[in-house]
């Protein structure tokens, strides 16, 4: 309970007790554990709060492997559905953890994901998460707040406040995308540039930078091509926010 499905034990708070789960976990596996679906699912979900993505991916493929049917029901046999909500979910919190002190994004994410999106991921405080990533790397994420609230951002060991209102949608974009691929300069991802620059269509803005972002990412190469949008959006209750953005030279 204290590490799964409660946040007692964390990786950042109580790094010995973590260290103490792992070594629970090895000897309930040495001893036969995960034999089925629904303990295989338990397992998951443990290594993904230990932040332990490789071991966490592991188990979702003896999952597939060993406990599942061609028509993806989990086995027990003949069928336990507890197999298939818990790798889901243990899926889930691979890709985002949201926590009472904060939401973690991409904590157990396995080196076999490399280049990938989630949307419509739900967290706390009701707001749904979109997120997406390239060579493990964290590249821009959106929220979909369902009431007014606050929450802490984390990724990594950057953390940002944040105050949103109900029907607010916040995008952020990475700044660098050469700092992001090297790991490092994450506190730009929380620059928030705020100007005078109203639009009413705002799906349409959104398309036309996403297609270019796309452009220039998957031909993978940005030759001095600086991008400065600094602009706050606002469309009834709806608001986005984009990042002050800017592509490093770069060659691949």
């Amino acid at each position: 309970w204290a590490l799964h499905p409660a946040f007692q034990i964390t990786p950042d708070n109580t790094p010995d007790l973590c260290d103490a789960a792992k070594i629970t976990l090895q000897r309930r596996l040495s001893k036969g554990g995960g034999h089925t679906g629904w303990s295989r699912a338990w397992i998951m979900n443990m290594y993904a709060r230990l932040w332990d993505g490789e071991n966490a991916y592991k188990h979702l493929l003896l999952l597939f492997s060993n406990s599942t049917l061609q028509n993806l029901f989990d086995t027990h046999p003949p069928f336990q559905i507890d197999g298939n909500f818990g790798s889901i979910a243990a899926i889930a919190e691979m890709l985002l953890q949201s926590r009472e002190d904060k939401t973690i994004f991409l904590p157990a994410l396995p080196s076999a994901w490399q280049n990938g999106f989630v949307e419509g991921i739900c967290g706390r405080e009701n707001i749904r998460y979109d997120i997406r990533w390239n060579k493990g790397v964290l590249t821009d994420v959106t929220l979909h707040a369902g009431s007014d609230t606050s929450i802490t951002l984390s990724y990594k060991d950057k953390e940002k406040r944040l105050t949103l209102q109900e029907g607010e949608t916040l995008s952020i974009i990475l700044q660098s995308i050469k700092s992001a691929l090297a790991g490092s300069d994450f506190d730009n991802l929380f620059d928030i540039v705020y100007e005078d620059f109203t639009i009413a269509n705002v799906t349409g803005v959104e398309c036309l930078f996403s297609s270019i972002y796309n452009f220039f990412y998957r031909h993978g190469t940005y030759d001095n091509l600086n991008f400065r949008l600094r602009q706050q959006r606002k469309f009834n209750r709806y608001t986005t926010i984009i990042l002050c953005c800017t592509f490093l030279s770069t060659t691949t």
